[in-house]
């Protein structure tokens, strides 16, 4: 059976959603009805034990086609690795995003991040919104926290 849990505070589409450590679940990035023009980089928080969602920060950039690249870290912040050419990570701590050490060479979409048992995340895939196309890539990039 299903039954609403809340309202958000933005209609969102092409986003992601993860489950913190804390039991929390983060919503970042979005794109509203107008796609490529109507990327925001707003995020939320679902709080299950209130049935609220409440604003989360902003990242440095707006992001969409995000939800296979976001990754909960060992140390409990989140890494978020797709939609620009710089990932972020947001610290629920203090509710912030940060960017990144590195690139991954152009804006990647559609690109899949994996935790490996070190605690390192693999970035592979997407695509990257280049020289009037979208070429699919074969790298693949580790991110180290």
């Amino acid at each position: 059976m299903f039954s609403l849990a809340a309202q958000r505070l933005t209609g969102r589409r092409k986003h992601a959603a993860i489950l913190l450590s804390n039991g929390k679940v983060l919503v970042p990035g979005v794109s509203d009805n107008r796609d490529w023009r109507g990327e925001y980089s707003s995020a939320e928080v679902y709080d299950p034990a209130r049935g609220t969602f409440a604003a989360a920060g902003s990242m440095g950039s707006a992001r969409f086609k995000i939800p296979e690249a976001v990754a909960l870290l060992k140390e409990g912040r989140v890494l978020i690795a797709r939609g620009t050419s710089f990932p972020e990570v947001y610290d629920n701590s203090d509710a912030t995003f940060s960017r990144a050490d590195g690139s991954l060479e152009a804006s990647r979409f559609f690109a899949s991040v994996t935790l490996l048992p070190s605690g390192e995340a693999l970035i592979t895939g997407g695509y990257a919104d280049i020289h009037r196309g979208l070429p699919s890539t074969s790298s693949a990039w580790l991110y180290r926290p």
